[in-house]
């Protein structure tokens, strides 16, 4: 009599294939199953299969494994507020993406995402990437921009950390201690623009709208109706009418 096992000769690891015997009404596998169909892995069976007349036959069959197969994916893992990282996955046949994307290379801002690759065989490698965010530059006005005494410049002070970048779009830049700058000679007929940028190159960008620096309006001086005194006598008070906060008044 004919005795013969079918199944699939190659599986994925950790997958099984389902082996078939038949030619026979009893069975018995090396794995000491006894039944014609059995659930195996990679490896190398046999079955001796009985006919109704009680002659017994051996039938072999080897289940090989496929090649391992692991996927990678590379990208920035961490990046600055607002920004993202593309990620890509190894070569494979088809992609899946937790965030229930299906191609290969993906956008994503901070958070943790899953991909699983199947390759030409049908196997299948998952692999878990966390982009994390990396820390922002600080930046704070010291106080509000100040008109300069000339009135056709202003200046402010900023505090931020003692190692970042800072560009300023006009001005000129002066360093201090613990963090605090001082910015001076902004032409008052422009808007004011900084950008930090730390260490791990992530940048913030402020503007600063240009302080009304124009001359206040200062009524004539006022006498009480004294505009003339004789040799001696005691000269009388001048007084202005001024309006607005921090005016300095000189006499001459």
């Amino acid at each position: 009599f004919e005795v013969a096992i079918s199944g699939e000769t190659q599986v994925c690891e950790g997958e099984s294939s389902t082996l078939t015997a038949s030619g026979g009404i009893q069975y018995r596998w090396s794995t000491n199953a006894t039944s014609p169909t059995i659930q195996v892995g990679a490896g190398n069976y046999s079955v001796t299969i009985t006919s109704e007349s009680g002659c017994e036959k051996i039938a072999t069959y080897t289940v090989e494994a496929f090649p391992d197969f692991e996927v990678a994916s590379t990208g920035e893992t961490q990046v600055c507020e607002g920004e993202t990282s593309t990620l890509t996955a190894s070569e494979g046949q088809c992609y899946a993406w937790n965030n229930g994307v299906n191609s290969r290379s993906i956008d994503v801002g901070v958070g943790n995402y899953i991909v699983t690759v199947t390759n030409e065989n049908g196997c299948q490698s998952t692999q878990e990437v966390t982009v994390t965010q990396l820390a922002s530059p600080t930046l704070s006005i010291a106080n509000s921009a100040t008109c300069a005494n000339t009135l056709k410049t202003y200046e402010l002070d900023i505090i931020t950390e003692a190692d970042n970048e800072i560009v300023i779009s006009n001005g000129r830049l002066i360093e201090g201690i613990d963090g605090l700058f001082r910015i001076i000679e902004i032409p008052v007929e422009e808007d004011f623009m900084i950008t930090i940028t730390n260490t791990f190159g992530c940048s913030i960008t402020e503007l600063i709208a240009a302080p009304e620096c124009d001359c206040p309006d200062i009524a004539l001086p006022t006498s009480n109706g004294d505009f003339s005194i004789c040799e001696g006598e005691e000269l009388p008070t001048l007084s202005v009418n001024i309006s607005g906060e921090e005016i300095t008044i000189n006499w001459y």
